[in-house]
């Protein structure tokens, strides 16, 4: 592993609590069924990717820019990972785009905006890439029902990065399993994302005190034609 150590002067309380979990996804796409998309929830079966119209399928809508999934206080354990309110992870999905709202009508109606929605993530997809049910090739989002208006029960496809060639096409009565896994693998893809680890001696500073926090950023070290010795 190669290691990166920083060194920043702070001014503040250092604080224990576990920050929130999030986790990025590059490609977002909004789901329906049967062409409609409101009255999606937790328990939602057998969507849609993309309107299946005969022989000229409408393309998938894709939210532009990448989605961020943060989870709720319930949804974040005491080590800051992702863990179970009742049955879903629940949290808000941020992103800059367009989309469908539950009357069928674009927002923003020319250009995008952004977006902010809460919500849980309650199932998943973990057999396309034949890597085994260890890791999540989608998590599926749904927005709380009780949000205003045309942004309630609309559903999202989370697609982790580099698994977007699996969900490309347009596609009906997509199976998601309604295991309880989803939320391991969505820790092991928390886990899988290079992180910065802060360790400080200081635990309370008085008023004017300053601390020195050591960030430390490890990766693996990328493998050459040098040998090593």
């Amino acid at each position: 592993m190669l290691c990166v150590a920083f060194q920043i002067g702070a001014q503040s309380v250092l604080s224990a609590a576990a920050a929130a979990p999030k986790v990025t996804f590059n490609t977002v796409y909004q789901i329906n069924d049967n062409g409609g998309y409101s009255g999606f929830a937790a328990n939602s079966t057998n969507p849609d990717i993309g309107v299946i119209s005969g022989s000229t399928p409408t393309p998938n809508v894709v939210i532009s820019g990448v989605g961020v999934f943060t989870a709720s206080a319930a949804s974040t354990s005491s080590a800051g990972t992702f863990q179970l309110q009742g049955n879903d992870v629940t949290g808000t999905l941020t992103f800059t785009g367009a989309i469908i709202g539950s009357n069928g009508v674009r927002i923003p109606a020319v250009g995008t905006t952004a977006f902010s929605l809460t919500g849980g993530i309650s199932k998943h997809i973990k057999t396309r890439d034949g890597l085994g049910p260890s890791t999540s090739e989608m998590f599926y989002f749904w927005s709380d029902p009780g949000l205003a208006s045309a942004m309630n029960g609309l559903g999202f496809f989370l697609i982790v990065p580099g698994k977007e060639a699996l969900f490309s096409n347009p596609e009906a009565n997509v199976s998601m399993p309604a295991d309880g896994g989803f939320v391991d693998n969505l820790n092991n893809y928390l886990a899988s994302v290079p992180t910065i680890a802060v360790t400080s001696s200081a635990t309370a500073l008085k008023a004017g005190e300053t601390a020195t926090i050591t960030l430390t950023q490890c990766r693996p070290v990328e493998r050459s034609g040098l040998s090593r010795r």
